[in-house]
């Protein structure tokens, strides 16, 4: 988690150089899973279950062989801790390093456990987890705490971050495992997402995500806001702000509990304006034509709503109508048209004449 400001935290995936790293990944969604609120494992398995998840992971502590065996782990250690102060120290310009900063706050006591427990994982099967040669699998069924594990988790990431050793979360489908770093992008970004957020939301928190719809499959799509509306029911005095382009995601909005703001960008006398707009009816249950047109205003081939819109001007200019609504379903279209051969362009081109006596008349 990212203080910047107070009562503010980040959770993205993405690090300061707005690069998004899978060991940062790991890291922060460990974090969560390990230390969760045994009291939310209900809503863990609502999650799992929307992803089509067993209702267990493991952590996998692999540790590397080579480096456990060294007689001279100690000094391997402080070598490394030696090494990452004189990066930091070299270092005259942007942020350091994120390893190298928390490889300098390892004290001689951290050091000691971390003696500890390298020799342990070497010689030692803990009561309930599974040894496989140099590795160690902590199985948490209907995700259940392991007490060793989270008293001890900042000491594998020191591990970790000393590469000494790694954690893998591993996530199982039908009984068959599948290392997290391996599952779709959807499913990381959606397990990220809940998890953390599930670990660090408190009442009266005022949520964002952007593009939800990200990397997610069209069923995950469709639903999504019912997922996150059955999370967090307990949190009903928190706000939900998403920003998306899926027609799935708005046409799942309900009108009691749910506003949908549209928002566009416009060229006006050479500045880039941006305009907002509450749309007043509901959009549930909205076609995705529909939604695509009046919402986002994209022309499809074939759109439904856009044929009828066109259909209608026509037929106003062939029965010379000279009404308002002439003009605002023919500016509308004008909008939409992309290229000069633009077929939409050549009919459109035919009234401009006649709309422009309407115009007149109007003044």
């Amino acid at each position: 988690m990212k203080k910047q400001g107070k009562g503010y935290a980040y959770l993205g995936i993405r690090q300061a150089t707005n690069v998004a790293y899978i060991n940062s990944t790991h890291t922060q969604i460990l974090n969560s899973l390990i230390h969760i609120d045994e009291s939310k494992k209900d809503i863990i398995r609502k999650i799992f279950d929307f992803l089509g998840l067993d209702c267990k992971y493991s952590i996998l502590f692999i540790t590397n062989r080579k480096v456990a065996q060294d007689q001279n782990l100690r000094q391997r250690i402080e070598e490394n801790i030696k090494n990452a102060e004189n990066s930091i120290a070299r270092k005259t310009a942007g942020r350091p390093n994120h390893r190298d900063g928390r490889l300098c706050k390892i004290s001689s006591e951290d050091i000691e456990k971390i003696m500890e427990i390298m020799s342990e994982t070497r010689t030692i099967d803990y009561a309930g987890r599974n040894a496989h040669g140099s590795s160690y699998d902590f199985v948490l069924n209907d995700f259940r705490k392991d007490n060793f594990l989270e008293s001890n988790h900042k000491y594998f990431q020191m591990i970790s971050d000393l590469r000494l050793a790694e954690m893998k979360i591993v996530l199982y489908k039908s009984g068959i495992p599948y290392k997290f770093e391996n599952g779709s992008s959807g499913e990381k970004q959606f397990l990220f997402t809940f998890i953390n957020l599930l670990f660090h939301i408190e009442p009266n928190s005022i949520v964002t995500i952007d593009e939800p719809e990200i990397s997610l499959h069209p069923n995950w799509q469709m639903r999504y806001i019912e997922c996150l509306k059955d999370v967090f029911k307990a949190y009903s005095t928190c706000h939900f702000l998403l920003a998306t382009h899926s027609h799935y995601v708005v046409s799942d909005l309900e009108e009691n509990s749910s506003s949908l703001v549209v928002l566009k960008k416009q060229a006006e006398d050479s500045e880039i304006v941006l305009s907002s707009t509450l749309l007043e009816k509901s959009t549930y249950a909205w076609s995705a034509e529909n939604i695509l047109y009046n919402v986002f205003g994209v022309r499809t081939t074939r759109n439904f709503y856009f044929e009828t819109e066109l259909r209608r001007l026509i037929n106003n200019v062939q029965n010379r109508e000279e009404d308002e609504k002439t003009i605002e379903l023919y500016d509308k279209l004008m909008s939409y048209v992309t290229v000069g051969d633009d077929p939409l362009a050549k009919i459109l081109s035919s009234m401009e004449s006649y709309i422009d006596e309407i115009k007149k008349t109007d003044k």
